[in-house]
């Protein structure tokens, strides 16, 4: 997992308490990261997970899980305001 990803994507807007909190903040975003979103890097746009597996890529799905993708930000940045914005 590169660490630029995590800090500015998850850890960037999150207020963490101790490293307890930490690891269990890690411990709900890593299978989110590796199962659910994508990756830009390379000729793959899958996820970490169906890269290992050899998956290959699927245009029609692939434009699906960007649309999902979109659309859970969306709502994850609606009910988790940063206070600045």
């Amino acid at each position: 997992m590169k660490s630029k990803i995590v800090k500015y994507q998850f850890l960037y807007n999150t207020d963490v308490k101790n490293i307890e909190h930490l690891q269990s903040l890690l411990d709900s975003w890593i299978p989110i990261y590796n199962n659910q979103r994508p990756s830009i890097s390379g000729n793959y746009l899958l996820t970490p997970k169906e890269v290992f597996e050899g998956v290959s890529t699927n245009t029609d799905s692939l434009k699906n899980s960007f649309h999902n993708a979109r659309k859970e930000r969306i709502l994850f940045n609606q009910t988790n305001k940063c206070g600045v914005c």
